[in-house]
């Protein structure tokens, strides 16, 4: 080999051992499986994300949430483990899984790249034939890599390294209350007390169930009682929340659409509870919920009727950057007072910049105003739009709903009310995932989670009803109903007088008399 050829040589190893990237191009000239293809954008986000935990000391715990199929065990449980036993061989590193068999299958894919050529010179060493069993073998250096079930025994061993990949086996089991507690007694008082003082940990899930591992986790760091230091990587399938994806996309782009095809995208969006558990990484609590699921209805855009009034809706932001959401809702009502949520948007901008959406959706659907609530939010917006009105702009009209000191479920009652009648529909779109999260969520358990879709679909269920009178049926004729008649255009009328009403609201069947 020439001097070049030793010089290049060289590079490759330092650069494999630096960085996963340049590692998985290494180990990829032997031909692995688990190493032929290029990262993906995901891919190197989740690469660098490893490193900073297994080189760089910038944190204790790396929790990785992804779809299923986005190959991040490949990258966690393969690649990365391997890549620290070949920078660190004398390392313990326990790898655990939702079962025996699963445990097994990532150990042989290990065990075969570690017994690579490429991955001998890396290391500097090679596998131990006196240690070579599947489930803890060992190199050269005295490091093991162990392998283990989700609720196997696991007394007696050491690591510098946990990864727990995919604890969780089947929806089953996360709808089991009982085995997501057993599964984290496993957890919290097994597997994690096997890490040595200075150890690392990696726990790579796609989410099921907000009782999971990681939901569990994100409880303590919510309530303060996690003592590691945490690095949270969230990549849902659809972008939903542009300010903090770890991608840097744009709201609604896709996590991997050289992979995943619209036909899957559609047909798993159309579930409530798969789609913004698995795939947008957002698990819902079906059990006791606001509205339960079997009431959560979509339909094509396409089958929406032609004959439909449009209401739109507002909830307001007023910091950017950070905090609640501004969300702009557009809701399609027919003659039957069935409810279509039509089109939304969901974001963290400043009032110019909702103004600016407000109106462009105000020019699109032409409604005959925009619904907000009549708090302080409001009244900052009706002041920009005012100045904006002045500036040569056209301001949109705005109809505001009195709060009467009523917290949010009682304002959300009328909405649910016709979820559980079965008179509302929601559109298939990507902002499905975080309004039926917010509405199986709801009433929101901490200050963290948010509500601002509710807000803005309960003003519409408060409004609906001033939308459109329901005519009797064709050839019937309206039957005074105790001194009161409806005529065909749904309009009614009282023969009582004034006095009577005032003296006997008893009698009154339409409540009390409003002037």
């Amino acid at each position: 080999m020439s001097i070049e050829a030793l010089i290049q040589r060289r590079e490759q190893i330092l650069k494999a051992k630096a960085e996963l990237v340049h590692y998985r191009r290494f180990i990829a000239a032997g031909s692995h499986a688990d190493f032929l293809y290029e990262p993906a954008r995901h891919h190197q986000v989740m690469c660098r994300a490893l490193e900073e935990l297994i080189d760089e000391d910038k944190y204790d715990l790396l929790l990785i949430m992804a779809p299923p199929g986005s190959a991040k065990s490949t990258y966690g449980s393969v690649q990365a483990a391997t890549w620290a036993w070949a920078k660190y061989p004398q390392w313990n590193i326990l790898c655990c899984s939702n079962t025996d068999a699963l445990a097994k299958n990532f150990a042989r894919r290990r065990r075969s790249v570690c017994d690579m050529e490429e991955w001998k010179i890396l290391s500097s060493t090679e596998l131990d034939p006196a240690q070579i069993d599947i489930r803890e073998f060992a190199n050269k250096e005295g490091g093991v890599m162990y392998a283990r079930g989700a609720g196997s025994a696991i007394a007696g061993v050491r690591c510098k390294l946990l990864i727990c990949d995919d604890l969780i086996a089947s929806f089953e089991e996360a709808s089991s209350p009982g085995q997501l507690d057993k599964l984290w007694e496993w957890y919290s008082t097994d597997a994690r007390t096997r890490l040595v003082p200075t150890g690392k940990e990696i726990m790579i899930m796609t989410r099921w169930s907000r009782q999971d591992p990681i939901g569990r986790i994100l409880e303590r760091i919510e309530a303060g009682e996690e003592p590691k230091r945490v690095k949270i990587l969230r990549l849902p399938m659809l972008c939903d929340d542009p300010m903090n994806d770890p991608m840097g996309r744009e709201i609604d782009e896709p996590l991997w659409p050289e992979w995943f095809s619209d036909a899957q995208l559609q047909d798993n969006m159309s579930h409530p509870i798969r789609w913004p558990a698995l795939y947008q990484q957002v698990p819902v609590d079906a059990s006791g919920t606001w509205v339960d699921e079997e009431y959560i209805q979509y339909v094509d855009r396409k089958d929406v009727p032609d004959n439909c009034k449009t209401l739109m809706a507002m909830d307001l932001a007023l910091t950017a950057g950070g905090g609640d959401y501004t969300v702009i809702g557009v809701a399609k009502i027919d003659p039957d007072r069935n409810i279509y949520l039509y089109d939304f948007t969901r974001e963290q901008v400043k009032v110019s910049d909702t103004s600016k959406r407000l109106a462009g959706m105000n020019e699109q659907y032409a409604p005959p105003y925009v619904l907000a609530d009549n708090d302080n939010a409001t009244k900052v917006f009706n002041d920009y739009q005012r100045e904006f009105a002045r500036t040569g702009g056209d301001p949109v009209r705005i109809k505001e709903l009195p709060l009467r000191g009523q917290d949010k479920e009682v304002r959300a009652a009328p909405i649910r009310d016709l979820f559980m009648q079965g008179k509302v529909f929601i559109v298939r779109a990507p902002w499905n995932a975080p309004l039926v999260h917010e509405i199986m969520n709801f009433p929101p358990k901490s200050k963290t989670e948010h509500d601002d879709f509710i807000d803005v679909i309960a003003l519409i269920g408060r409004d609906v009803w001033t939308q459109i009178a329901k005519k009797p049926e064709e050839g019937k004729i309206a039957k005074p109903i105790e001194g009161a008649y409806i005529q065909r255009e749904g309009q009614t009328f009282t023969r009582q007088k004034l006095d009577d009403l005032w003296e006997d609201p008893k009698k009154n069947r339409f409540g009390v008399l409003r002037l």
